[in-house]
């Protein structure tokens, strides 16, 4: 009776509807509490949403494209993928590169996106070098 009591919850689990997406986030807080130098980059922090996942932060880098992780994206597609900026509009996505060994994807903006990227570094040990070598490719893990 005990399995068939947790066999039935599973089900039950599965079957619940899916969290609700956010058409707005509340960044008033956090723009209060941070100086006007801090400010400025917080434009270029993203809320990634996909909707059957869940949903995760994303960085929008100077090349005009947002890095976040495999685990946020999930199953999600470019038609399917949100990203909601601290000024409440929605971005939608014209590419996602998704490398789920290494737990990194990179999305590409269907627009150019207003504000303060972040800035890559130019200057690399090997081991940063590496890894800015596998994301300016963008070859690995392409869907």
């Amino acid at each position: 009776m005990g399995i068939f009591s947790a066999a039935v919850g599973l089900c039950s689990f599965a079957q619940s509807p899916a969290t609700p997406i956010p058409t707005s986030i509340n960044a008033k807080l956090v723009l209060d509490a941070a100086g006007p130098a801090q400010r400025k980059s917080l434009n270029a922090i993203y809320l990634i949403i996909c909707p059957k996942v869940g949903a995760g932060s994303g960085f929008l880098l100077d090349t005009g494209t947002m890095v976040t992780n495999s685990h946020v994206v999930g199953t999600c597609t470019e038609q399917t993928l949100i990203g909601i900026g601290t000024a409440n509009k929605q971005v939608k996505f014209s590419r996602v590169i998704n490398d789920a060994d290494r737990d990194l994807a990179l999305l590409i903006p269907t627009e150019k996106l207003v504000g303060l990227p972040l800035h890559i570094q130019r200057n690399f040990t090997s081991a940063q070098r590496r890894l800015y070598c596998w994301v300016s490719r963008g070859d690995s893990g392409q869907r």
